[in-house]
């Protein structure tokens, strides 16, 4: 990639773009939306990750809109490193919140204690037995 094509795409994520927490799961997402295909399409290809989708709001008087999004932390951390150096204050701010999310080891489930596994379903049950054999097979 060409530094170029990195200052220009994060140009058009600063004032295009937004990087948020999910609120149910606390999870990183950036996003991008905009009228124009060939600018949001141009984005995808530099930033290499990410999926296009048409959004088409049902108003006939509207323009479809280009939609961008990118959700896992390693692919949401990757983004913020590359663009950082050229985003303003505000969205730093915003990246370094974000970043420190992306950061955080991923979380290992919580044994089941015997009361929840009496409640639980058959194929809950032997999901857990297939796990469990599993940590011990390795």
């Amino acid at each position: 990639m060409r530094r170029s094509d990195i200052a220009w795409a994060a140009g058009i994520f600063e004032g295009e773009g937004t990087l948020f927490l999910t609120s149910q799961t606390n999870s990183p997402c950036a996003a991008l939306r905009m009228t124009d295909e060939d600018v949001v399409r141009r984005f995808a290809k530099i930033v290499g990750r990410g999926r296009v989708t048409e959004v088409i709001d049902p108003r006939p008087q509207c323009k479809p809109l280009w939609s961008w999004r990118l959700g896992t932390k390693v692919d949401v951390g990757m983004l913020i490193k590359l663009f950082y150096p050229y985003l303003g204050q505000r969205r730093r701010a915003k990246a370094d919140e974000v970043l420190a999310v992306c950061q955080q080891p991923k979380k290992k489930r919580a044994s089941v204690s015997d009361a929840t596994r009496r409640k639980m379903s058959q194929s809950a049950k032997r999901r857990i037995l297939r796990e469990r054999a599993m940590q011990g097979a390795c």
